[in-house]
């Protein structure tokens, strides 16, 4: 199946239906983690085997590949594993609770490369705002690129953040990380940048 590489989440104008995500999120637990613009799912199927007690989330803006990867979650028996259809920010603060992601990843996002486009990068204050409070006390966020200024930008918004810190050598990077552009970049020999942030260190 072919699917675009990105979608302009500014042109997502899809209105949630909370009986709908009711229905596929009313369930989860407490805790849980979050993967932003989940793709072809090669993180969220690998976590999620590896950490059976942990409930994964996959948002997905591409709605083929929602029901793509809902369906390949089910062949794999992978019940501790969903995937929604929306745009990251939407999903999260409209629909999950206050204090539930203990794990938010994002991997790779679009690096919009030309300046006036930069205002729509994922990772900015105005988005990390929006999202604390459903962020745990002790939740980490996982950032990865291998596009140097995305990265150098990144940083330094996290780095800005008061109630964020940096973690250095967190080992989540060499023992759970795996994502079909890491993959790219390992086999054309690009380096990829990672960023671990903590809330309340």
């Amino acid at each position: 199946m072919r699917v675009r590489t990105h979608t302009n989440p500014f042109n997502f104008h899809y209105t949630l239906d909370p009986e709908d995500y009711k229905r596929q999120l009313a369930h989860l637990p407490d805790k849980i983690m979050v993967e932003i613009g989940c793709g072809r799912g090669i993180f969220l199927r690998h976590y999620a085997k590896k950490n059976p007690t942990i409930h994964s989330v996959g948002i997905e803006i591409r709605k083929p590949l929602v029901t793509l990867l809902n369906q390949r979650l089910e062949r794999l028996g992978l019940s501790n594993a969903s995937v929604v259809y929306g745009e990251g920010r939407q999903v999260i603060t409209q629909l999950l609770r206050p204090k539930q992601i203990d794990t938010l990843c994002v991997f790779h996002p679009d690096p919009w490369l030309k300046k006036r486009h930069h205002k729509r990068r994922i990772i900015h204050e105005r988005f990390l705002d929006d999202i604390r409070k459903y962020l745990s006390d002790t939740a980490r966020i996982y950032i990865s690129t291998d596009v140097d200024d995305l990265h150098v930008a990144m940083r330094d918004t996290v780095q800005a953040i008061p109630w964020l810190s940096m973690v250095e050598d967190d080992p989540f990077w060499e023992t759970q990380y795996a994502s079909h552009w890491h993959q790219f970049s390992e086999e054309t020999g690009r380096n990829t940048w990672c960023l671990t942030a903590q809330v309340g260190v």
